[in-house]
């Protein structure tokens, strides 16, 4: 496992390789998901519809599984608030907020990808400017 060294706030986040990559490609995109730009409402409906059946099939004890829903909520305002650089940013300090909570690194950067990747899948392609679809 590789551990980042650029650390704003101790103790220290070690996050895996593949959440490193997915926060570096979240800061250099400017790519908005499906939920930006919707009302509360709607993103946290979207958001439990995709972790509930991840976070329910868990088997945790009901503190631990409500700190892990409240850490997917903080997610899905990330998501429907801000784009590129900002969002990998605070992504990147919400996982830590939520390490000092105790909630467990692994399950976190799981869940983080998960639905970023589901997200990424629902969100429409940008189009160009010739108003066809871009390829990715």
């Amino acid at each position: 496992m590789t551990e980042r060294t650029d650390s704003l706030v101790s103790p220290q986040l070690k996050l895996d390789k593949e959440t490193m990559a997915l926060l570096d490609d979240i800061r250099r995109s400017d790519r908005p998901l499906v939920v930006y730009g919707t009302d509360p409402e709607t993103c946290d409906r979207i958001i439990h519809e995709l972790t509930d059946p991840i976070l329910e099939g868990a088997a945790l004890p009901t503190v631990v599984l409500n700190q892990f829903r409240w850490f997917v909520r903080e997610l899905g305002k990330l998501f429907r608030t801000r784009t590129g650089f900002d969002l990998g940013f605070n992504l990147e300090l919400v996982l830590r907020k939520w390490q000092s909570y105790n909630l467990e690194p692994r399950s976190m950067q799981l869940l983080l990808k998960e639905l970023y990747t589901r997200l990424l899948r629902m969100t429409p392609a940008p189009e160009a400017e010739d108003g066809k679809p871009e390829e990715a």
